[in-house]
């Protein structure tokens, strides 16, 4: 330990025999300028890192709210109103070229798909995961007007110029109207919207509901819920009856049980 100690007293002695000279503080100010630069630029850069790599504070956020009207109109036809609600909750501007909507046939089922027999299995395979639902119509929102590598729409009519722009906290809607056969009941609604700051071009958000329309007997009060993920939907008639717990069955009713002699009167 004394040697240590010693080295620890030498070290010390020194630094005071040249603290007490003005020209060593002018001579080791800028050192310590740098070393304070240097830590700066250093603790800025971790910061930086932990908030847009690992936390994604600059990625893109975007929800999607799924809703439709739906109006049963003469000769047989259906009026569907479809809205998507778009909110940006990241802390960037959200920006799109393009956008579609699709409303596919699920039933009444079309002859060219051709379902499992009873007992069965499943005719879907391996390398697929969902049906490929025939496609009644599609709408498009392609800002740029330009034509798309991918499918879709590929011509160049779109629905205003520039760019889909969402400033951070805020939300824009958009509105899709079809006429489709009312003896339709169950559809598929399929959405995209593509994000243009991934390369391919194509990359973007997927939005798919299984929708049970009302039937053309139905009244205008028989509207229409959907499910997230596309899982399943149930109209409003459906669900009052799944909230409506089942009536129990009545115990018979046993004969009235004789007193007892011994009842004290």
């Amino acid at each position: 330990m004394e040697p240590i100690w010693n080295l620890l007293n030498y070290g010390f002695q020194t630094f005071l025999k040249y603290a007490s000279d003005i020209t060593f503080w002018k001579d080791f100010a800028p050192i310590l300028e740098s070393l304070a630069v240097t830590l700066g630029i250093a603790v800025g850069a971790f910061w930086g890192y932990t908030l847009f790599v690992r936390q994604r504070k600059a990625a893109l956020k975007l929800t999607q709210d799924f809703s439709i009207v739906e109006i049963i109109l003469p000769e047989k036809n259906r009026y569907v109103h479809a809205e998507i609600k778009l909110e940006n909750l990241g802390n960037v501007i959200f920006k799109s070229n393009y956008a579609e909507l699709r409303i596919n046939k699920i039933f009444p089922v079309n002859g060219d798909i051709e379902l499992p027999e009873k007992g069965s299995h499943d005719i879907i395979t391996e390398d697929r995961q969902e049906v490929d639902w025939p496609m009644i119509a599609m709408r498009c929102w392609n800002w740029k007007r330009r034509k798309w590598k991918w499918y879709g729409c590929q011509g160049e009519s779109g629905h205003g110029e520039g760019l889909l722009e969402i400033e951070p906290g805020e939300f824009d809607t958009l509105h899709a109207d079809f006429i489709i056969d009312a003896e339709i009941t169950t559809v598929q609604f399929y959405f995209y919207i593509q994000n243009i700051k991934k390369k391919p071009e194509d990359i973007g958000w997927v939005m798919t509901k299984i929708v049970n329309l009302k039937p053309m007997g139905g009244s205008m009060s028989d509207s229409v819920n959907t499910i997230d993920n596309g899982s399943k939907s149930i109209n409003e008639q459906q669900r009052r009856k799944k909230q409506q717990k089942p009536k129990q069955p009545q115990k018979p009713q046993q004969p009235p049980k004789k007193e007892k002699q011994d009842k004290k009167k």
